[in-house]
Order: C-alpha cells, then sequence, then structure tokens
C-alpha cells in the first residue's frame, strides 16, 4: 500500500500526553491519517504500565505497547512501534486517541504520521446575486 511522496505530515511531539487524549487528529473529515511510527520516551517508569493507540471513531486498537523498564543498556527506542514507512491508516475522519490499560504515562510520545489526501478539492458554487431578464 504505497502511498508516494505526496503527504502531509502530521508529526507530533507530547510532553505528558494524558489518558484518552487526542494525539493526532486530521485536518478536516474528509482525510485520514496514516501512522508510522510511535515512540514513547518514560521520565519516570512506571510498573506494569501498557498503553493502546485506538481508531477514535471505530474503537479498533492500532497498537499495544507494554513499556519496557528504563534500565541499563536499554535502548532509547526499547518503547517504539514501528508501522514501516506504508504505515496504518486510521479510518476516515478519525483521531489518533492514547489509552493507558494499566499502570500510568510520565513522559514524553512523539508520533511520525502523514494524513491523506494531501489536497480536498471542493467545487465551486458560483454566488446567484447576478440580475436576471425577462
Amino acid at each position: 500500500m504505497a502511498f508516494g511522496h505526496a503527504r502531509y505530515q502530521s508529526n507530533v511531539n507530547l510532553f505528558e500526553p494524558l489518558p484518552n487524549s487526542v494525539l493526532v487528529a486530521p485536518r478536516s473529515a474528509a482525510q485520514h491519517i496514516i501512522v508510522q511510527k510511535i515512540r514513547y520516551y518514560p521520565s519516570v517508569y512506571i510498573d506494569g504500565t501498557v498503553l493502546s493507540f485506538t481508531d477514535s471513531l471505530t474503537g479498533i486498537t492500532l497498537a499495544t505497547m507494554s513499556v519496557a523498564p528504563m534500565s541499563v543498556g536499554l535502548s532509547p527506542d526499547a518503547n517504539t512501534i514501528n508501522f514501516d514507512e506504508d504505515g496504518v491508516p486510521l479510518s476516515t475522519g478519525a483521531s489518533l486517541i492514547l489509552n493507558v490499560l494499566s499502570g500510568g504515562i510520565s513522559g514524553s510520545m512523539q508520533i511520525d504520521s502523514f494524513q491523506l489526501p494531501v489536497l480536498i478539492m471542493t467545487p465551486y458554487v458560483a454566488p446567484q446575486t447576478a440580475g436576471f431578464t425577462a
């Protein structure tokens, strides 16, 4: 499902995102978000934390993340969900929602995504203010 290079990038960096909050929203109801990568950088490790990321319209879970403990030698990308360059689409008009299934969240999150279509064409309707002839 390659979408080519014409994309409206919607990358976000969030500090201390709240549970059940919108992480990425479409520019309009006619667009859909394609999620490529989600990274979570905990500032405080909360044992047993499980995060999920859902489509706001369908309630379908795109991914679930069991947060790894911050230990010596742990890669900074340990808490990463990578959907590759093509990504995973949300339904048209849907936002990406963060859910905390257990534990808690304390840190920052980075989401790489883009939106399609890049341009939304709306038909031009001429104003009906012109006079008429008999």
